[in-house]
C-alpha cells in the first residue's frame, strides 16, 4: 500500500485536496492500494513515520527545506508544482509518488524533484512519467 500525506502551511487547502483524492480512491476501488491523510507540515515530523511519501503543497517550499537542513524530515518529500496543485488526478498524483519514491531511493536528495524540472517553470498538467513519453527530453 502505498501510504501519501498531503501537506500544507495550516491544513485547510490539503484537507480539501485531500477529500477529492479520498473520494477518487473510493470510486475506483483502490482501497487497498493507496490511503491519503492530510496535516500541517509542521506536524510531519511526528508523524512521518506513518507515511511513505509526503506532498506538499506549493506554498511550504521554503518551510519544507528549512525542516530538511535541521535533519528534521527523514522520507521523500515532493512539492507539488503550483500549476499542478488542486487539479491533478488521482492516477497521475499516484505515478508522481511512484517515481519519486525510486527517485529518492537513487539520490536520497530532499526536498525532491524531476530531473530538470524547475519548480516555477512547470508547464505539465500530468503526470511527470506521462509529460515525458509525450515531451522527450533532447540530448
Amino acid at each position: 500500500m502505498l501510504r501519501m500525506v498531503i501537506c500544507c502551511g495550516g491544513g485547510m487547502s490539503s484537507s480539501v485536496i485531500s477529500l477529492q483524492i479520498e473520494k477518487a480512491i473510493q470510486e475506483k476501488g483502490w482501497q487497498n492500494e493507496i490511503s491519503i491523510a492530510f496535516m500541517p507540515l509542521l506536524f510531519l515530523e511526528a508523524h512521518q513515520k506513518e507515511f511513505d511519501i509526503a506532498m506538499l503543497c506549493p506554498h511550504t517550499m521554503y518551510s519544507a527545506q528549512e525542516m530538511v537542513k535541521k535533519n528534521k524530515l527523514q522520507l521523500p518529500l515532493y512539492i507539488i508544482p503550483a500549476r499542478l496543485y488542486g487539479s491533478m488526478s488521482l492516477e497521475y498524483l499516484r505515478e508522481d509518488a511512484e517515481d519519486i519514491l525510486k527517485l529518492y531511493e537513487q539520490t536520497k536528495e530532499n526536498p525532491l524533484h524531476f530531473p530538470g524540472e524547475k519548480f516555477l517553470e512547470v508547464k505539465r498538467n500530468t503526470s511527470h512519467r506521462r509529460w515525458i513519453q509525450k515531451h522527450p527530453v533532447k540530448k
